[in-house]
């Protein structure tokens, strides 16, 4: 039920060394009402329509150590197959129980990660569906754990804006954590929020603090137009914007229908239009897409 490519080295510890000879696990995954990740059984794996995340494989060294700092409860209702945790029902009379779902982190139990340099400060991993995934900021064609030269331009652009964010009272977060209802803590490539960035020096800013997030997309086009677009709807982020290197153009969801995790409204700007930032309930900031496109 796991897809495998390259060899996994399971004396690696700390993330930081696991870049180097990683084995990613997409799965296919559908977000389960307990709260934890239930894993389809019967079902051919096709990462490209049901979950295009890559998933972070953990070491058994690193599976321990989140035992010993009890980040995860030392219980035997867990194991770990191939660098994932999974959930076991032991109640049955089989001698190897058949994992049925996987384990989904807290945001707090993610916190600790960080906090206890489980994970390293600026690994490239962001929390989805309680499950850690490496971020995707690659050009098409490259290793994901690569950055592209356009997304690191846009990126930059982004923080042109700064200026003229502040005289509107916002302040704009570049590829920094997102706290969000349930278990998610994305980390967008941006993301306007109300108010001074100095207001968030206590904790990380909240979904209902945003104004607008932005996802520059190259090689994670479709996971930012499907995955990442029905997080954010469902979390109420009033606009959604895409950065599509790939196309050339700036993508515009606004109109969060949060139970149906999706935008009733979109528009798509061109270079030569101009983008239209959300940064109040009835305040724009009109920026020309040029101006943010590489």
């Amino acid at each position: 039920m796991i897809a495998q490519t390259g060899s996994f080295q399971p004396a690696l510890v700390r993330l930081d060394q696991m870049l180097h000879g990683m084995t990613i696990a997409p799965l296919t995954v559908e977000q389960h009402r307990t709260g934890r990740i239930e894993l389809l059984y019967e079902h051919e794996i096709d990462p490209s329509r049901d979950f295009r995340f890559n998933l972070v494989q953990l070491t058994v060294d690193l599976y321990h150590v989140m035992k010993d700092e009890q980040i995860i409860p030392a219980n035997e209702h867990i194991e770990l197959l191939n660098g994932i945790m999974f959930w076991v029902d032991r109640r049955d009379a089989q001698p190897r129980p058949v994992p049925r779902e996987l384990v989904a982190l807290t945001i707090e139990q993610y916190h600790r990660m960080s906090e206890t340099g489980i994970i390293p400060s600026g690994t490239p991993i962001e929390l989805i569906e309680g499950l850690l995934v490496w971020k995707n900021r690659s050009a098409r064609g490259e290793n994901f754990m690569t950055i592209g030269n356009y997304h690191r331009i846009c990126v930059r652009l982004l923080m042109d804006l700064t200026a003229k964010l502040n005289e509107c009272d916002c302040d704009l977060f570049l590829q920094a954590p997102l706290q969000m209802p349930d278990r998610h803590e994305p980390e967008p490539d941006g993301y306007i929020v109300k108010g001074s960035m100095k207001s968030y020096l206590s904790g990380h800013p909240r979904a209902e603090d945003a104004w607008s997030v932005i996802e520059v997309s190259d090689s994670s086009l479709e996971t930012d137009r499907h995955e990442k677009l029905q997080l954010y709807a469902r979390a109420g982020i009033p606009q959604y914007i895409i950065v599509n290197i790939a196309e050339m153009q700036i993508e515009v969801y606004e109109q969060p229908v949060r139970a149906e995790r999706r935008y009733a409204h979109s528009v798509t700007r061109k270079p030569g239009e101009n983008v239209s930032f959300l940064v109040g309930s009835e305040k724009r900031l009109e920026v020309p897409a040029q101006s943010i496109l590489p």
